[in-house]
């Protein structure tokens, strides 16, 4: 993600192509399939505790939200999943329609049906859960709806009877695991609150007992996840076999802007944040970026001599180093000719026979490669520039890029992991999605889902080189990253579910006998910070001004200090979450290190947070009862 020119292409990119959600309308019907519709109603908590079915109008003020960045960006968030695979159902057979309840009260439908997998389709919507938003998952106990219930649904109530059932499921899968106090808690209190009501009960009484066990669940959720991600990555350390490293990648990543550039104190920084205390070695790494510099006139190389000191210092500091051949910006600007060449520069500088302290320690080939604008250019239409509007060539989707880069990678320097990134979104309908012409995200919304792009049919997981042979692509890719931007798409309650589910995805697709990918977090990032000095009329730091703003991650507001204590948050629970998967590496690699994590002569409390996943790891395991604790800034 390209700090000077990401964000602006993702960011109006995304009203189109990510967290979309429903066909609205004054007078939305149900269609050829009326008899067979699921019908879903919402419940909000007045200042008294009292349930409150909310109109439509405010309804929609929950589920759709606008851009702090631009009032023109509304985004919807409403989608239908396969809930076994998290595939967005595509077409017009994973609508949701908005309508009401004859009283005006928000109401959601959508059509039961069987899907190909046996089950039925399940509704995320973008919901607050006592932490900000999550993006939370009805899915009627793991089945979805392939036939329509008796009466309408209430959301509160059965989502946090299906959370309850995965949370319950998911400790109850760890042998011997005692779960720390905080999360029996917690969860004690979510149970309770469920067992006043029934399925008969009256939908009032449904709503507020399950608006008050979701946040519970989210507080029990996040407790687990805690505890369990850092004593695991312990686990896969003690057991690892001979000549296996399996070691966490704990790391940051660092790009400059034109007001914060490299400085050479930040390297030791990051090791000490990711060096257990006590130890003279860590779990550091560093992600740089080989940024595609319009000025340089060459596509396919870039200053070395840029680079070749940051990537030194961070050696010499006892980082390992995993280079981003390109960002996904400026992937639709190149060929797939081009990019090899690029990746193949960058190999002869920092590959096999790099010279001392210069050897890459895994490389990404490819960036956020599921998102629209990497398969899809910019475009004039009427005088205005359309984002994902001009597809490049089949030859040139960033699958074959991607592969062709890991390929290279793999014949240069065979046991130097290669990752690809994924971009975080639901793939769900938007305010303009069109079935029937526009550009391609408006036509094709969901197929922009992480695991819709990796899902066997949708012919992104083989690739074709210039002799004609075909190859998949993960075979040379030996881990599989996700790109968070928590105020673009929320994750929330349902954070352990994605990277589980993308855990066991990627190992099944990969069709590698006896081997299994690795996953994690390879981009993290949330909101941007306002600056005090700006007299523009949106007064936020240079580095991060195109940042969506949409969904807020935590309840205390969005002033720099909460915004601050939010990212801690994020960079903390998050980190540990994405090691408590069967094949977790955490990751993390927080995109505005350098600004916001470790800015020169300032401490911060996401270095703190960070260097509190590291102390959590070991060498002695800490006491995880309690999640996010506040450390002193470093």
């Amino acid at each position: 993600m390209s700090m000077r020119l990401k964000l602006i292409t993702i960011l109006l990119t995304l009203l189109t192509a990510v967290t979309g959600g429903a066909l609205t309308g004054p007078a939305a019907q149900a269609g050829d399939d009326s008899d067979n519709q699921v019908l879903v109603d919402f419940y909000l908590l007045d200042k008294s505790g009292k349930p409150v079915r909310p109109s439509r109008e405010d309804g929609l003020e929950v589920i759709h939200r606008t851009s702090e960045k631009d009032a023109e960006d509304v985004r919807w968030s409403e989608v239908l999943l396969d809930p076994g695979t998290l595939e967005a159902i595509p077409g017009k057979a994973g609508r949701v329609e908005v309508t009401d309840d004859g009283a005006g009260h928000l109401r959601l439908a959508f059509t039961a049906r069987k899907l190909p997998s046996g089950k039925g389709p399940a509704l995320a919507v973008a919901w607050p859960t006592g932490k900000g938003y999550s993006y939370v998952v009805m899915d009627n106990g793991g089945q979805g709806y392939a036939q329509t219930p008796d009466k309408p649904v209430v959301f509160n109530y059965q989502a946090a009877k299906d959370i309850e059932g995965q949370l319950r499921a998911r400790v109850a899968g760890v042998p011997g695991y005692q779960p720390p106090e905080v999360y029996t808690d917690a969860f004690a209190r979510a149970v309770r609150e469920l067992r006043k009501v029934g399925d008969s009960s009256p939908a009032d009484d449904q709503g507020r007992v399950g608006e008050r066990a979701l946040t519970d669940l989210h507080t029990a959720y996040d407790a687990f996840l805690a505890d369990y991600g850092p004593r695991l990555a312990q686990r896969r350390m003690a057991t690892a076999r001979h000549g296996q490293d399996a070691r966490p990648w704990l790391g940051a990543t660092i790009v400059e802007s034109e007001t914060v550039p490299f400085y050479d104190k930040v390297w030791p920084r990051i090791a000490k944040a990711t060096t257990p205390t006590g130890r003279q070695s860590g779990y550091g790494w560093v992600r740089i970026v080989f940024e595609y510099d319009e000025k340089h006139g060459n596509k396919t190389t870039v200053d070395f001599e840029q680079y070749d000191r940051a990537i030194r210092n961070a050696h010499q500091a006892g980082l390992r180093v995993m280079g981003e051949v390109l960002d996904s910006t400026a992937a639709a600007q190149l060929t797939t000719e081009q990019y090899t060449e690029r990746t193949r520069n960058l190999l002869k500088h920092y590959g096999r026979s790099a010279g001392p302290g210069l050897r890459i320690d895994a490389w990404e080939v490819g960036n956020e490669v599921n998102g629209c604008w990497v398969d899809n250019k910019e475009k004039d239409i009427n005088k205005e520039k359309i984002d994902c509007a001009e597809p490049v060539s089949p030859g040139d989707r960033i699958h074959v890029k991607a592969g062709a880069a890991a390929r290279a990678v793999k014949q240069d320097s065979p046991t130097t992991p290669v990752a690809l990134t994924l971009f975080w979104e639901l793939g769900a309908w938007g305010p303009s999605t069109r079935i029937q012409g526009g550009t391609p995200a408006e036509q094709t919304p969901w197929a922009y889902s992480p695991f819709n792009w990796i899902a066997p049919g949708s012919g992104n997981l083989q690739w074709t080189d210039r002799e004609s042979d075909k190859h998949d692509l993960l075979d040379d890719a030996d881990v599989v990253l996700l790109s968070i931007y928590a105020d673009n798409a929320p994750l929330g309650i349902s954070l352990d579910r994605v990277m589980s589910t993308l855990d066991r995805r990627v190992s099944e697709l990969s069709g590698k006998p006896g081997q299994h990918m690795r996953v994690g977090i390879g981009e993290l990032g949330y909101w941007c910070g306002h600056d005090e000095h700006s007299d523009e009329n949106d007064p936020v730091y240079e580095w991060c001004k195109d940042m969506n703003r949409v969904w807020p991650l935590g309840n205390t507001g969005t002033d720099n200090a909460s915004l601050e204590k939010d990212r801690a948050y994020m960079v903390d629970q998050y980190t540990r979450a994405a090691l408590a998967t069967d094949h977790g590496l955490g990751g993390g690699f927080h995109w505005y290190a350098l600004q916001e994590m470790f800015p020169q002569n300032t401490t911060t409390s996401l270095c703190a947070a960070l260097k509190a996943v590291t102390d959590a790891i070991g060498p002695q395991l800490d006491n995880q009862s309690n999640t996010a604790t506040p450390r002193q800034p470093c």
